[in-house]
């Protein structure tokens, strides 16, 4: 697994158009040739002088930190930012091994198990995940709900995912319910689903389960990652300091069309360039371990709010999170809902 480098508290957030990482600096070093020889004797041959010796190459540098903001330290991997929309990876899934086969996903350097097991309750999963030895490996758990999510195609169906040979049923994620620690958050990769990540009672035994190995940094704490753009305004542009991308506070319910041409047209904080998000943006303000909002944007209640992204089986439909407790799901798009603009 590539490292991803956690800086210290309080530094500035890698853009992830470079991977994430620090620009290694490669210490200059003076390398001097040595003298050449003296000419000989006039009359006589000169013998020619000793080649001087190669400098040695200047040893690189530590990777260098980047500049303090003073409000937030980035702790999610690249992978949770939008500037990487799933959709557009080629040939995403590589698997290794026979028999046992392992599922590497280049998008979040996680690696899975091919094979699910089948209709288990939550704590049989969790279980399951713990004791499994598969791939010569193990040290499996069960997957949180940002991590099986990111295995959804959002434009695919029946399934919806690009996993190789993943079942069109709901599989159960370590994530509980923060409202009521009876039930868990499950993720549906069923066509005909109009809830994709859902809470579910932890004793329902119909739900499958898929292994997961690998590091997502904790999301827990975020404090100073939302910040106004210009702290004087009353209404202002939000910038989220994680993913870098610029919002509008949260407007009035509207149907999904509206919200849509509004962005598109919108010429606000001496910018042009706004859209309604996509679910991948959209989601990523999402924090199940709050409810009511599920969420740390500011000055924001805990309503439904539309992504442009529009249901594949259903082009009336759109997707939508509700933020009272952190689901995905497809409504109508005539139906009423707060909106977002984003650049």
């Amino acid at each position: 697994m590539k490292t991803i480098l956690i800086l210290s508290l309080l530094v500035f957030f890698s853009s992830c158009d470079d991977g994430g990482k620090n620009v290694v600096v490669d210490n200059e070093q003076v390398v001097n040739d040595e003298d050449t020889g003296d000419t000989g004797d006039t009359g006589d041959t000169g013998n020619t002088g000793n080649t001087g010796n190669t400098g040695n190459t200047g040893n690189t540098g530590d990777t260098g930190n980047t500049g303090n903001t003073g409000v937030y330290e980035c702790k999610k991997q690249c992978w949770y930012s939008p500037y990487r929309n799933p959709e557009t990876i080629q040939n995403r899934f590589k698997e290794s091994g026979s028999g046992e086969v392992v599922v590497t996903d280049s998008y979040t350097e996680l690696q899975w198990t091919k094979i699910s097991v089948l209709e288990k309750t939550w704590q049989q999963a969790i279980e399951y995940c713990e004791n499994l030895s598969y791939g010569g490996e193990s040290d499996w758990r069960l997957a949180d709900s940002y991590e099986l999510e990111s295995l959804i195609n959002y434009s695919k169906h029946d399934p919806a995912s690009d996993f190789p040979e993943i079942s069109s049923r709901y599989f159960w994620s370590s994530s509980v319910y923060v409202n009521d620690t009876d039930y868990a958050w499950g993720v549906s990769f069923n066509r005909t689903s109009f809830t994709i990540v859902a809470n579910i009672i932890k004793t329902n035994n119909n739900i499958d389960a898929m292994c997961v190995r690998g590091t997502t940094p904790s999301d827990a704490d975020e404090i100073g990652r939302f910040i106004k753009k210009d702290a004087s305004a009353y209404d202002g542009i939000i910038i989220d300091m994680k993913t870098e991308l610029e919002w509008t506070i949260c407007f009035n319910d509207v149907p999904w069309q509206y919200g849509n041409e509004y962005c598109e047209s919108l010429n606000f904080g001496g910018e042009s360039d706004w859209k309604l998000p996509n679910i991948y943006q959209l989601r990523t303000l999402i924090n199940r371990e709050k409810s009511n909002p599920a969420t740390n944007f500011p000055e924001f209640d805990s309503s439904g709010v539309w992504s442009s992204s529009v249901y594949v089986q259903l082009s009336d439909f759109a997707w939508r999170v509700a933020f009272n407790v952190g689901a995905v799901l497809a409504d109508d798009k005539g139906n009423d809902f707060e909106y977002f603009c984003v650049r």
